[in-house]
C-alpha cells in the first residue's frame, strides 16, 4: 500500500481485512498499516500457512512471535496487547494517530486510547481508495456479475419451461413454481459458478411483493403479474456482483408494460448522463423528475408505505453489495470519478391501492465503472422485449 499520513488499525474478517491482506478468515483479526503503508497482520496457527501461501501482507507475525515480545515487556496476553505490539512494529515510531473503522471494539479503543493514540474512527472504511479499482479488482467484478447473469439465463428458462394453470400458478416440473424454488435454483447456478455467498438473496418477488423494493419473495409465482428478480453474490475473489431484472409470464398489460418501459427508458437516460466529474445526484434528480413528469407519483399511504420511486438510483458495489461512502447516484454530492464502480437501478414500486392502473413493481440495474471518457457497463444482459416478456 501506499505511504500513509496516518496508521490504520484493522480488528475484522470483513471487507477492510480481505482488501489489506487478499485472505479470507474465520473470525477477526489484527492487521496493522503502519506510517511506510506497510501491512502487519497477525494471524493464529489455524490460518497462519493459508496467509503464508495466500496472503500479500508485508509483514506476517504469529502469536508465539508476538507473546514473546509480550514476554519482554512483562506483559500480559491480550487483544490490545498484540494491537500495542503491532503498532510497536512502526519504523517511524509510536504515531500519535491512528485511524480505525467505525465499528472498531469498544474495549480496544478504550485501551489503546488510555495508552495515548488518539483513534479516529473512519465512516464507511479505514481505505478511501477502496472507492478506486484496480485493472483487477474490475477483472473480478467483471468475472462475477457475469455469472450472476448466468443465474438470470437460467431462471428465465425456467419460468419460460413452466405451464399457467387456469388460476394463474405456475407449475414446473410438476410442482408448483414458488419464489423459494426459484431462489434455490438460481443459487445452484452460482455455486456452480464460484459464488460462496448470496447476501440473503436473491429477491423473487412478484406481484404485491415485488412492491417493496428489499422484500425477498415467498410463494407461488403468478402468471401475469411483474416479477422483480434481484441478485447480489459474491464470489470466492471476495467481489460481489448485483444486478436486477423484471420478467412477466404472459402478455403484461398496457399498465405493466407503461410501467416497464418507463423504467427501461429512465435507466437508459441515467445511464447516458453517466461521466467522470458529474455529480451522481444530478443524476438521481433527473429520475426523480422523469418519473414525476411520466406521471408516476412518489408518496407514502395512510398507513406509511411508500410508493413511486423513494430509493437511490446507485451504491458502489465491491468488496460489499454496497460498498461504504462514494461513489453514489443519490441525494448528496458526489462526484464520479474514473475508476469508480456503480449500479444503476431506478425503479418504481406501486403496493395495491396506490396507482389505478397497475399493482406491483419494475427495477432494473446494472453495475457500471468510469473510465477517463465516460463509463463501461460490466453488465451484459438484455433489457428488450423478447427478453422481459416470457410466453
Amino acid at each position: 500500500m501506499k505511504p500513509t499520513a496516518t496508521p490504520k488499525l484493522i480488528y475484522s474478517k470483513d471487507a477492510d481485512w480481505r482488501y489489506a491482506t487478499g485472505m479470507d478468515v474465520s473470525d477477526p483479526h489484527l492487521c496493522y498499516i503502519d506510517s511506510n503503508g506497510k501491512s502487519h497482520g497477525l494471524v493464529g496457527p489455524l490460518e497462519f500457512a493459508i496467509a503464508q501461501r495466500e496472503s500479500y501482507l508485508d509483514h506476517l507475525h504469529s502469536y508465539e512471535e508476538l507473546g514473546e515480545l509480550l514476554k519482554k515487556r512483562d506483559a500480559q496476553p491480550s487483544k490490545a496487547e498484540y494491537a500495542y505490539q503491532l503498532i510497536l512494529t512502526d519504523p517511524n515510531g509510536l504515531p500519535k494517530e491512528i485511524d480505525v473503522a467505525e465499528d472498531f471494539p469498544s474495549s480496544l479503543f478504550s485501551i489503546l486510547s488510555e495508552r495515548g493514540f488518539k483513534l479516529t474512527p473512519q465512516s464507511g472504511s479505514v481505505f478511501p481508495n477502496r472507492a478506486f479499482k484496480t485493472d483487477n479488482e474490475l477483472e473480478k467484478l467483471r468475472h462475477v456479475q457475469q455469472v450472476n447473469t448466468t443465474a438470470f439465463h437460467y431462471l428465465r428458462r425456467i419460468l419460460a419451461a413452466s405451464k399457467a394453470q387456469p388460476d394463474g400458478t405456475l407449475i414446473w416440473q410438476g410442482n408448483t413454481l414458488t419464489s423459494e424454488i426459484a431462489q434455490a435454483e438460481m443459487n445452484k447456478t452460482l455455486l456452480d459458478g464460484g459464488c460462496t455467498g448470496f447476501n440473503g438473496g436473491p429477491i423473487v418477488a412478484s406481484a404485491a411483493q415485488g412492491a417493496v423494493p428489499h422484500e425477498r419473495g415467498s410463494g407461488p409465482i403468478q402468471a401475469g403479474e411483474l416479477i422483480v428478480v434481484d441478485c447480489f453474490p459474491q464470489h470466492s475473489n471476495f467481489y460481489n456482483g448485483d444486478l436486477t431484472r423484471t420478467f412477466i409470464k404472459g402478455k403484461p398489460s398496457n399498465a405493466q408494460y407503461k410501467l416497464y418501459d418507463t423504467v427501461r427508458t429512465m435507466q437508459a437516460k441515467a445511464l447516458e448522463m453517466i461521466a467522470p466529474q458529474v455529480d451522481g445526484a444530478t443524476i438521481h434528480k433527473a429520475m426523480v423528475d422523469g418519473f414525476a413528469e411520466a406521471g408516476y407519483a412518489t408518496g407514502k399511504t395512510d398507513d406509511e408505505a411508500y410508493y413511486g420511486y423513494f430509493h437511490g438510483t446507485g451504491h458502489a458495489v465491491g468488496l460489499e453489495v454496497h460498498d461504504p461512502a462514494t461513489p453514489r447516484i443519490s441525494q448528496g454530492e458526489s462526484i464520479l470519478q474514473p475508476g469508480h464502480v456503480v449500479t444503476v437501478e431506478p425503479g418504481l414500486y406501486y403496493p395495491p391501492s396506490t396507482h389505478n392502473d397497475v399493482m406491483g413493481g419494475v427495477r432494473i440495474e446494472d453495475i457500471v465503472t468510469i473510465t477517463e471518457n465516460g463509463m463501461e457497463n460490466i453488465t451484459d444482459l438484455p433489457k428488450d422485449d423478447s427478453f422481459w416478456i416470457i410466453s
